[in-house]
């Protein structure tokens, strides 16, 4: 099983930008109202409470939280806006280190006006390859070294 790995869960400068200082998808989780009986809202993990994924510490024990109950890999999505990456931290600093040890694929979103394709990419560890350059969108069959500047 392979879980997504989204990595809006710390401050970037355009989040700062677009949506107020040190906005971080936390910000919509604590507004979280319900919307039916019985719905309990905000609904805030307990494990690891309002985690922040610039902590090699957070994303071990995600790690192995996810592989205790089946995980086998993560997904890393990616976000490609203006021709660059952004949010891009988490994956970048697992890639470097080589930790968590998990098996990993990309996925990312490529936006052109009202349409958008997803993309993913299969790698066995933290040295695979198939990762976009910095100065052209993502593809499938690219095969170049993470990261590529």
């Amino acid at each position: 099983m392979i879980a997504f790995y989204l990595p809006q869960f710390h401050p970037i400068p355009e989040n700062d930008e677009w949506w107020g200082k040190r906005f971080t998808e936390w910000t919509n989780v604590g507004k979280a109202q319900p919307m039916f009986a019985g719905h309990y809202q905000p609904h805030v993990r307990a494990d690891l409470g309002f985690y922040d994924l610039r902590l090699p510490e957070t994303r071990t024990a995600q790690a192995k939280m996810a592989h205790a109950h089946g995980i086998e890999a993560f997904c890393y999505w990616h976000y490609w806006f203006a021709g660059r990456r952004i949010l891009d931290r988490p994956f970048t600093e697992v890639l470097k280190s080589g930790e968590p040890k998990s098996s990993f694929c990309l996925g990312w979103g490529i936006r052109r006006g009202l349409e958008s394709e997803a993309v993913t990419m299969p790698s066995s560890s933290a040295t695979g390859t198939g990762c976009p350059s910095s100065n052209s969108p993502p593809r499938a069959s690219s095969g170049c070294p993470w990261p590529r500047t």
